[in-house]
């Protein structure tokens, strides 16, 4: 016959029930002890619980206080020259001829350029710290998505060479976050490559995988930062020399990582910096 459920209230307020016959004495203590090792394992995954979620209370705090600083300057700065801008071309006797009119709406349209890709990287590092990146995998070509992404940098006069060969094999990727990656990784790479020195973006595929390579020729970066720059608002060196919130490595890393592809920093032979991302080729996929 079966005996009353046995009801053992554990530390965290949950309730553990056994139903069963009566016990002899020895199988109770058994019970008793293991009933004790659950309460132990439940408090431990509490105790987990709550330092995950701190853990991701305190870098909610770090984004925000990133934020915080970054509107306080990267994106106040291209306002301002806007404003300024705008302000001066309302007014015709100030602005006599075209070529200083054009000066200014030039200006215009390179801070609202430069405002607009703050923007996005910002949402961007929100979407990923939020787990929030949906993705549309799918087969993309290198030799396709990589000029789609060097036409929405400004490469501040600095020349880009893509050597990227037709024969490559398509890599497995969501194409929108991909064009965004590569991007950013371009526009790091320019941002610090002295002008007359260009950036060299090429692929080589490797068994049954496919790296893109973006090689800049500046000051490099240190190896014991080069986890710090893929952390948001991160920078290196003198942060007033090159503009920018710290973001874009940030975002490529997040996105990269979401599409299930790697990102490593090396030097450049001769100085600088050389960024691999190591994608799984799209054929491979199907193998499987």
């Amino acid at each position: 016959p079966l005996a009353a459920p046995l009801v053992i209230e554990l530390d965290d307020g949950a309730r553990l029930i056994a139903f069963g016959p009566d016990l002899p004495q020895l199988d109770d203590r058994v019970l008793d002890a293991f009933t004790r090792h659950v309460a132990s394992a439940a408090e431990r995954q509490r105790l987990r619980l709550e330092a995950d979620r701190a853990e991701r209370l305190s870098e909610a705090n770090d984004l925000r206080s990133g934020l915080l600083a970054a509107v306080s300057h990267d994106l106040r700065t291209p306002l301002t020259a806007i404003k300024a801008a705008a302000s001066t071309l309302e007014q015709p006797e100030v602005v006599a001829s075209d070529e200083l009119r054009h000066e200014f709406v030039t200006a215009i349209t390179d801070h609202t350029d430069r405002l607009t890709a703050l923007v996005t990287n910002l949402l961007e590092m929100s979407r990923i710290q939020a787990q929030a990146v949906e993705l549309a995998t799918g087969p993309v070509a290198l030799d396709e998505v990589v000029p789609s992404a060097l036409l929405g940098i400004d490469t501040r006069g600095v020349e880009v060479n893509l050597q990227l060969d037709e024969s490559l094999p398509r890599i497995l990727a969501d194409r929108t976050l991909l064009e965004r990656v590569i991007a950013n990784v371009i526009d790091n790479a320019v941002k610090w490559s002295p002008p007359n020195e260009a950036v060299r973006v090429d692929a080589v595929a490797v068994g049954d995988k496919v790296a893109l390579r973006v090689v800049d020729s500046g000051p490099g970066i240190p190896r014991d930062r080069r986890t710090d720059v893929l952390q948001p608002f991160q920078r290196i060196g003198d942060t007033t020399a090159v503009e920018g919130t710290g973001l874009g490595l940030a975002v490529a890393h997040g996105f990269l990582t979401q599409m299930g592809a790697g990102l490593e920093i090396d030097d450049t032979p001769g100085g600088g910096t050389t960024m691999t991302m190591t994608f799984l080729a799209a054929s491979a996929k199907l193998e499987l």
